[in-house]
C-alpha cells in the first residue's frame, strides 16, 4: 500500500464506524500490514544487492584466474588487473563501508570478500561464495 491509499482506507473506516475501539483496531491492523509489506520489500532489495555484488565479484575472480594463467601467480593488488584483465574494478552494490571488495593472496590461491556488517561478510573461498563471520583482526 502507498501512504495515500492507507490514509484513504483509514478515513473510510472512520466514517463507516463510529466506535473508537473498532477504528483503532482497524488502524492497527492496517499499520501492521503496511509494516510487514515494507519489511518484505526491504529484504528483497537487500538480497538483490547481495546478488549483484557477488556477480561483480565473479568478474574480478575471472580476471584473477586469467592473470594467474598468464603470470603463474596472483597479483599483489587488485588494481594490477586493470586494464588488461578487467576494464575497471567493480564495487559492490552495497552502501559504504561495504562498497568495495577486499583481496588477499594466499599460497597458490586468493581470497576476496566484502563485509555486510561489523560481524558478517561474503567471501569467495575454495571456489564458492560463502557467508562467514568477519574477523577484522585477522583480515
Amino acid at each position: 500500500f502507498s501512504g495515500s491509499t492507507l490514509f484513504g482506507i483509514v478515513m473510510m473506516t472512520l466514517k463507516k464506524f463510529r466506535s473508537m475501539g473498532l477504528v483503532l483496531f482497524c488502524f492497527s491492523l492496517l499499520t501492521m500490514l503496511f509494516l510487514f509489506t515494507e519489511i518484505g520489500v526491504a529484504h528483497r532489495i537487500w538480497t538483490s544487492r547481495i546478488s549483484r555484488s557477488i556477480e561483480s565479484g565473479d568478474q574480478i575472480i575471472s580476471a584473477l584466474e586469467n592473470y594467474e594463467t598468464v603470470n603463474r601467480r596472483y597479483p599483489a593488488e587488485l588494481r594490477e588487473l586493470v586494464p588488461v584483465y578487467i576494464t575497471e574494478l567493480p564495487g559492490t552494490s552495497l552502501p559504504e563501508p561495504a562498497d568495495m571488495f577486499h583481496y588477499r593472496t594466499e599460497p597458490d590461491s586468493f581470497r576476496i570478500w566484502f563485509p555486510i556488517n561489523r560481524r558478517m561478510k561474503w567471501q569467495y573461498l575454495s571456489g564458492d561464495w560463502q557467508l562467514a563471520t568477519y574477523h577484522r583482526d585477522l583480515e
